[in-house]
Parts: structure tokens; sequence; C-alpha cells
């Protein structure tokens, strides 16, 4: 009997741990089951999360390559105006410059025909002072010339 019991003492153990086992592989089925609900919440959440990100991502690429494209055509636009300026004032310098020569002609010109004015003046009073009534009793004519 003795023997007997120990064999049912050991049966009635080996069932306890086979129960307990079991009990065990339900709870660690359950575990890994909660778990993976769980990883897969987080997955769709964090997915979602990443989808939003990079839809975020491909927006700012899609805005930074329009930026770009736009400062590179005021960049163009920009230079363009800089070179239209440079030869605008390029120009206006030319004009001045004109203008001054113009006005320096003038000047020379003036001078020339006061000059001319001073010698014709000067002329005309020699001539009239050897036509003279005084100078034509004395005698002194003007000395001829090739013209007259």
């Amino acid at each position: 009997n003795l023997n007997w019991t120990m064999e049912d003492i050991i049966k009635e153990h080996q069932a306890k741990q086979a129960k307990l086992k079991e009990i065990n592989d339900q709870n660690r089925k359950a575990a890994l089951a909660a778990t993976e609900s769980v990883v897969n919440l987080m997955a769709d959440s964090i997915g979602d999360s990443v989808a939003d990100v990079f839809v975020a991502e491909k927006k700012l690429e899609k805005e930074t390559k329009g930026l770009q494209t736009n400062t590179a055509h005021f960049a163009r636009q920009t230079h363009q105006w800089l070179d239209m300026m440079k030869q605008f004032n390029t120009n206006l310098k030319e004009v001045g410059d004109f203008q001054n020569w113009a006005k320096t002609v003038e000047w020379d010109m003036r001078n020339i025909a006061s000059a001319l004015d001073y010698v014709a003046k000067s002329d005309k009073e020699a001539a009239a002072a050897a036509y003279s009534p005084a100078s034509a009793a004395s005698g002194d004519f003007p000395p001829a010339t090739k013209e007259g």
C-alpha cells in the first residue's frame, strides 16, 4: 500500500504538474495574444503617424522644389534688372558726357564768334579811320588789296 500511495502521490503530482503546465500554456497564449494585440495597435498607431510624417515630408519636398524654382527665377530676373540698370546708368553717363561736350562746343563757338566780332569790329574801325575826312585830306589811303 505504501508503494501504491507513493505511486498515487506521484500520479497526483504529475496530474497537478500537467494541469499547471496546461494553465501556464493557456496563460502564455493569452499573454502572447494580448501582446500581439498591443503591438498591432501600436504598429497601426505608429504606422499612421509614419504615414502622416511621410505625406508631410513629400509635401515639404514639393514646396521646397517650388521655392527653389521661384528663387532661381527671381535671381535671374534680378540679374536682368541689374544689367538693365547698369546699361541705363552707362547711357545716362553718355548723355551727360554728350551734354557736357555740347556745352563745351557751344562755349567754344561763342568764343570764336566773339573773337570774330571783335576782329570785324576792329577792321571796321580801322577802315573807318582810314577813310575819315582827315585822312582823305592828307592823301593817306589804305593800301590796295588784291580783292578790290
